[in-house]
C-alpha cells in the first residue's frame, strides 16, 4: 500500500475507491460493468502478490475522475449560488495543493533512485564472458540471476524464476500435476546461504560443485531412498561437509547400500565437476546475520581489520568487520563466515578471486 501511495497519490487512492463504490449502483450498463470487473479484479490481483498493486492504478485513476466529475456536479447543484463558486474554487485549490506535493515527493523519490544495474555489473558481466569456459556455472543471489545469464550468457544456478517457485508453499500455492513436486524441498537458497554463511570451505566448495555439477539430484535421490524429507537433508548436510571417503563411510551408516551410497557420491563429490563462478556482490552482506539494536549495544565481541582479529568482549553477541571504508556489524558467529571473507576479497580454501570492481567480486572453485 505505501507502494502505490507514493506511485499513484493518496486522491486517486481515496476518490477511485470511493467511485468503486458510487460505481456498483450503475453496473447495468455496460461501460459501468466493465469498469467495476476491472476494478474488483485488480483489487483482488493484489491479494496475490505486492507487485500487483500497479494494475489499480489506471481502473482507479478513471473512477477517481469520475468521482470528481460527479461531485463537482452535485455541488454545483445543492449549494447556495452565494457560496457555491468560493467552495469549489477552494476544493480544488486544496486538490491541486495536494498534487503539487505529491509531485514534489516524487521528485525526491526519483532523484535517491539507483539502478538495479549498472556499469559495474556489466563489466563483470563481459569478463565472465571473456574469461570463463562456456559450460560456467553462476552461482550468486537470485535477483541477480537473470542479469548475468543474459549478459555473460552462462547458465546460473539460481535465478528470479527459482526463487519465485521456492516461496509457493509458503504463499499457499502448489504445482500444476505438470511439473515435479520435489522441486521445493531442494531450496537452492537454502544450499547457496549455507555455503556463503558457513566457515568450512570444504561444505561450501562440495555444494557449489553439487548444484553446478548436478543440481537438486543428490537430495531427490537421498529422498528416494530414505522418504524421509528431514533424513533426507541431514545427511545431505553431513556428507557436503566432508571428503568423498568421509562422505561414504557416513552414507553407509545410515543404511544405504554400497551402490545407493556410491551413486550420491556421483551427484555430491562427482569425479568431474562443471566450472562454477561465484559472483559476489557487495549489497549481498545482508545475508548476514545481524544483531538486533537491544544486542548491538556496548563493545563487540571483536574487531576484524585486513584479516586480523582483536577480541574486545567476550560477553558481547556482535563482531565489526572493517572492509575499507565500510564496517559491516554481524552476528559473532558469522564473522569467519566465506561471505565476509569474500568481501574482504580474501582467497578461501580453493576459492580464488580472479576480478574485482568497485562492487562485484568474482571467485572460482577447483575443479576436481
Amino acid at each position: 500500500m505505501e507502494t502505490f501511495i507514493v506511485v499513484a497519490s493518496p486522491l486517486i487512492l481515496i476518490f477511485g475507491l470511493i467511485g468503486l463504490i458510487t460505481l456498483y449502483g450503475r453496473v447495468r450498463s455496460l461501460t459501468g460493468l466493465i469498469l467495476f470487473l476491472w476494478s474488483v479484479s485488480s483489487v483482488f490481483s493484489t491479494l496475490k502478490g505486492a507487485r500487483f498493486i500497479m494494475l489499480l492504478i489506471s481502473p482507479l485513476s478513471i473512477l477517481a475522475g469520475m468521482f470528481w466529475h460527479e461531485f463537482n456536479n452535485t455541488l454545483k447543484r445543492r449549494l447556495k449560488n452565494i457560496h457555491k463558486n468560493r467552495i469549489i474554487n477552494i476544493l480544488q485549490l486544496s486538490i491541486l495543493s495536494v498534487i503539487f506535493l505529491q509531485f514534489f515527493s516524487l521528485l525526491s523519490v526519483t532523484s535517491d533512485f539507483k539502478p538495479g544495474y549498472d556499469d559495474y555489473f556489466m563489466e563483470a558481466a563481459q569478463w565472465i564472458n571473456s574469461n570463463t569456459p562456456e559450460d560456467s556455472v553462476i552461482i550468486t543471489d537470485w535477483s541477480y540471476g537473470h542479469f548475468f545469464a543474459s549478459e555473460a550468457h552462462r547458465p546460473v544456478a539460481f535465478d528470479g524464476r527459482l526463487a519465485y517457485i521456492e516461496t509457493l508453499p509458503i504463499r499457499g500455492y502448489w504445482y500444476d500435476h505438470r511439473l515435479d513436486p520435489e522441486i521445493p524441498t531442494t531450496a537452492r537458497d537454502y544450499w547457496i546461504n549455507l555455503a556463503l554463511t558457513t566457515d568450512n570451505p570444504i561444505l561450501a566448495e562440495n555444494t557449489f560443485k553439487m548444484l553446478a555439477t548436478s543440481g537438486d539430484q543428490a537430495y531427490l535421490l537421498l529422498n528416494n531412498y530414505t522418504h524421509n524429507k528431514t533424513r533426507s537433508y541431514t545427511i545431505l548436510h553431513s556428507i557436503l561437509a566432508v571428503d568423498k571417503e568421509t562422505a561414504y563411510n557416513i552414507l553407509k551408516e545410515n543404511g544405504l547400500s554400497d551402490e545407493k551410497a556410491e551413486k550420491v557420491l556421483e551427484y555430491t563429490h562427482p569425479r568431474t565437476t562443471r566450472p562454477f563462478i561465484v559472483v559476489i556482490v557487495d549489497e549481498m552482506a545482508t545475508r548476514i546475520k545481524t544483531p538486533t539494536y537491544a544486542e548491538n549495544r556496548g563493545r563487540p565481541y571483536s574487531i576484524i581489520r585486513d584479516g586480523s582479529e582483536e577480541i574486545i568482549d567476550k560477553k558481547s553477541s556482535f563482531s565489526m568487520i572493517i572492509i575499507g571504508n565500510r564496517t559491516l556489524i554481524v552476528d559473532k558467529n558469522y564473522r569467519n563466515s566465506l561471505l565476509i571473507k569474500f568481501l574482504a576479497g580474501e582467497n578461501v580454501g580453493d576459492f580464488i578471486k580472479v576480478f574485482e570492481n568497485q562492487k562485484i567480486k568474482i571467485y572460482i572453485g577447483g575443479r576436481g
